[in-house]
């Protein structure tokens, strides 16, 4: 039988993670108080090549931009979190809601290392299951039905992962799902998620977080009432990482609110970042977090370049939300059959499995190469189950906005 993870039932805590969301939504800090910054932590071990490197923090953290918005202040009471278990191990706990249409899956990416463990379960009325698969091989390390919360996984690897749910009656359904990880695990950030973290001694948690040129994080980091930290959350460039943006304006025991836009470095694609928080003097504590992402710029629409289309093809694999994929190929149908077996994964769900393994570790390698009329363009790019694997993926630009068109 699986070790379980430190705790009571999981679905047990969910339902006290699901409790609390219901009261999250208005909560934020009266008024302010400037903390003294945090100061430099270890560098986390960095992941292969081929996955999302762990951040590395730096000993002289960059001031916050001064054109990121604030997120908006209500005046609701904060959520009562008085039943969390704040006594438990260092790590996250995640609870969610959601629904899968016949014969889906949902997929919810982490990065995971040697000595990390993750877990979890499902309710649903149902037949489902969870699991957790390598997004390099599609291997799927373990996977219980509906109702088990006995899910656990030792990582063997430094790699991406992701939790899966999936419908295995073909009827599809509602459920709600619990994940529990150890404190290096980094989970993408997710507006559906309630997330808890539990600080280790010394130390803090990651998440990450992509979007495009002037997307935003909005995010509400709450304290436990038990545990008063002052907390600190910091934004990092992935590549560089270098910290691009600081939260540390709330004082001990106080909701530390944020808003991180995505700034513009030329490029014109999606970027990636992590996102830590620790307490300010490095002590243990807990909080609640909640985050809303938000992808439209200040004029009031997204910005997609060629290379961001391309980009959508990995973001689908790497987080299970084939929905992406649907809008991707030419309105007019003149794409060629490869484009067009991407893009009906979002209503097919034949092959996904296949798609992810050889999509997951892929990313754009080069800048769009854009025709001399202006109407095509095409962008290099890596692919394959080590991500090595080189490729071109030709668009068109039809009333303005890029489609895949062939490779």
């Amino acid at each position: 039988m699986h070790k379980r993870i430190e705790q009571s039932a999981t679905i047990l805590i969910l339902m006290i993670l699901l409790a609390s969301v219901m009261l999250f939504a208005g909560a934020c800090g009266g008024e302010k108080e400037t903390a003294e910054p945090a100061t430099a932590t270890p560098a986390p071990t960095k992941p292969a090549p081929t996955s999302t490197p762990q951040p590395a923090p730096t000993d002289t953290p960059k001031p916050a931009p001064t054109a990121t918005p604030e997120p908006a202040k209500e005046t609701a009471s904060e959520p009562s979190l008085l039943d969390m278990d704040i006594n438990r191990a260092p790590g996250h706990s995640i609870g969610l809601e959601g629904r899968l249409e016949p014969g889906g899956a949902h997929r919810f990416l982490f990065l995971g290392s040697p000595g990390d463990t993750v877990g979890g379960g499902i309710t649903s009325d149902s037949d489902m299951f969870i699991g957790i698969q390598d997004t390099g091989t599609g291997n799927v390390l373990a996977a219980v039905p509906n109702n088990d919360d006995s899910l656990f996984v030792n990582i063997p690897q430094n790699q991406l992962y992701h939790i899966v749910i999936e419908d295995a009656s073909g009827q599809g359904g509602d459920y709600v799902a619990a994940f529990e990880a150890s404190p290096k695990v980094s989970f993408a950030l997710n507006s559906d998620f309630l997330m808890i973290g539990r600080l280790p001694e010394g130390g803090l948690l990651y998440y990450t977080f992509s979007g495009p040129i002037g997307s935003t994080l909005l995010g509400n980091a709450i304290p436990h009432d038990d545990t008063p930290i002052d907390l600190v959350v910091q934004v990092r460039d992935l590549e560089s990482q270098e910290v691009l943006y600081e939260a540390n304006a709330a004082g001990a025991g106080e909701n530390e609110q944020f808003a991180f836009t995505v700034p513009d470095d030329g490029s014109n694609s999606l970027r990636t970042f992590i996102v830590s928080i620790e307490a300010a003097d490095r002590s243990k504590g807990a909080y609640l977090l909640k985050v809303v992402i938000d992808e439209t710029t200040a004029g009031g629409t997204t910005s997609v370049s060629p290379e961001d289309v391309v980009h959508a093809i990995f973001v689908a694999a790497q987080t299970g939300d084939f929905a992406i994929l649907g809008g991707l190929c030419d309105p007019l149908g003149e794409n060629d059959g490869d484009t067009q077996d991407i893009c009906d994964l979002a209503t097919n769900a034949a092959g996904r499995e296949d798609f992810v393994a050889y999509f997951a570790k892929g990313k754009v390698s080069g800048k769009a190469a854009i025709g001399a009329a202006g109407d095509t363009a095409e962008v290099p790019f890596l692919f394959g189950p080590a991500g090595d694997k080189a490729e071109t993926m030709k668009l068109i630009n039809r009333d303005g906005m890029w489609y895949l068109f062939s490779f």
